[in-house]
């Protein structure tokens, strides 16, 4: 049993760890290798519900009709394993980042979700979480925090007179902050090297022993970093708002929308209220997604700027663990309509309670960003009434759905199928639902592990119905 902190508990609730055991997949002619053993691990997924390890399924176009179908069963009886990773889209997204194409089918997933090649990577795949939605916030405060300055004005906001020119300032501000992270990493991969070599693990990576070189030192073939933004939901939520509010109506200046976030909207409930109406993204809508999809190709090509200490190319990643509760707390109300302290998206899903028109429309909105740009990795939580996918007929709704979500371009997906009475009964009465099992962020926990906040953020997303 792991011991956290009261603080690291805030951030990474449930008690996670990276016990991580990867079926199906293909060979290196691309076709599918699910077989018996396949089958057996299936059931045991099914029939024996753990903690760890952590289950996860290879998905393709060249996936055994039979394994998809027993895939999807096992998903549709809950327990939150195994979840789903598209190879059609992993594999060239590893291919991007310099992995060798004629390997690259020989990846498994290192943790949570993070792709990697097996026996000749170290990619230190979760170096640091990214609090992407407080660099918008400075953007508006100026470089300081909305909420030490109050009802002040803003001068320097009228200078920003377009979208434009205020997404080049997201970026600037982006950047400068990533410069900031950049040079902590780098200190603490100096001192791994110098006081913590890793001697055990450099004799299970191919090429440290020819080189004499320690993994912390660069000795494995392939090397990289990999740097998770949190928050891209809120701030493309955000920047549709800002885009239709304030230059399009021309309804409210950039200062009245840094006031009304700087005083968690006190006295600006129909500025408020406007805000929410604006289409968010998860609905399918065009413009949302438009600017998810200026974000994240923005936070892909800064990451993918730096290099660490052994040589290796930043990656970006798109989970949040469960930092998006935590670093929500530490936010200021955003120009999305949400109030201030309130959690973050997760991972590349929709704000909670923003995708109103079903998990169709969700996902559409999700595979219009270019996945293959994600090289370490997305977690997209999807959670169902465990009624809607329930018998033959919900388990054939279920797999429909995810064969579209993944031939239109989707990484990862995994799926929490529930009963909010159950989850209901379990906070009441944790000692008599020890081992009720959630999928969180590429992990899943015990449901009475997590903190109050995210108890209730999964209750608060499991009657979601397909459409």
């Amino acid at each position: 049993i792991p011991l956290f902190s009261s603080r690291a508990t805030h951030f990474f609730s449930g008690l996670p760890s990276g016990q991580a055991l990867t079926v199906g997949g293909t060979n290196s002619q691309g076709e599918d290798v699910s077989n018996e053993l396949t089958d057996i691990f299936l059931d045991v997924m099914d029939c024996f519900k753990t903690r760890q390890p952590n289950w996860h399924a290879r998905i393709s176009q060249s996936s055994n009709p039979v394994y998809m179908k027993k895939v999807t069963q096992v998903v549709a009886n809950g327990g939150g394993s195994p979840a789903l990773y598209n190879d059609d889209i992993i594999m060239p997204a590893m291919v991007k980042r310099g992995v060798s194409p004629d390997k690259v089918w020989n990846y498994a997933t290192v943790g949570c979700v993070e792709p990697a090649l097996q026996k000749e990577s170290f990619t230190s795949s979760d170096a640091a979480l990214f609090n992407l939605a407080i660099n918008l916030e400075l953007v508006l405060g100026g470089g300081q925090r909305l909420r030490r300055r109050g009802r002040k004005r803003r001068p320097w906001l009228s200078s920003i007179g377009s979208m434009e020119q205020l997404f080049s300032s997201f970026e600037n501000q982006t950047r400068e902050t990533l410069d900031y992270l950049k040079h902590c990493l780098d200190a603490v991969e100096g001192v791994n090297a110098e006081q913590f070599p890793t001697p055990y693990s450099s004799l299970t990576i191919l090429g440290c022993i020819d080189s004499a070189t320690d993994l912390s030192r660069g000795g494995a073939p392939y090397n990289a970093s990999g740097v998770q933004a949190i928050g891209i939901a809120d701030v493309a939520n955000s920047l549709a708002v800002i885009d239709q509010l304030v230059f399009e109506q021309h309804l409210y200046s950039l200062d009245d929308i840094a006031g009304a976030c700087a005083t968690n909207f006190e006295d600006q409930e129909l500025l408020r209220a406007r805000a929410l109406k604006i289409a968010k993204f998860g609905n399918d809508n065009e413009t949302s997604d438009y600017w998810a999809q200026r974000v994240t190709a923005m936070f892909d090509n800064l990451v993918s700027g730096y290099t660490n200490t052994r040589g290796g190319q930043w990656m970006p990643g798109f989970y949040s663990m469960t930092c998006h509760q935590a670093f929500g707390r530490q936010t200021a109300a955003l120009p999305s309509g949400r109030h201030a302290g309130k959690p973050l998206a997760d991972g590349l899903a929709p704000s909670d309670g923003s995708d109103v028109l079903g998990p169709t429309a969700s996902l559409n909105s999700v595979t219009e960003l270019d996945h293959t740009r994600f090289g370490n990795g997305i977690n997209l939580n999807i959670k169902f009434d465990a009624n809607t996918v329930a018998g033959e007929e919900g388990r054939a709704v279920l797999e429909a759905l995810l064969k579209g979500y993944f031939s239109q371009g989707g990484m990862q997906v995994q799926i929490n199928v529930l009963d909010p009475q159950v989850l209901q009964e379990a906070m009441a009465d944790p000692e008599s639902h020890r081992n009720l099992l959630v999928r969180i962020s590429g992990y899943s926990a015990y449901f009475v592990d997590l903190t109050p906040q995210m108890q209730q953020e999964i209750v608060d997303r499991s009657s979601q119905k397909a459409r």
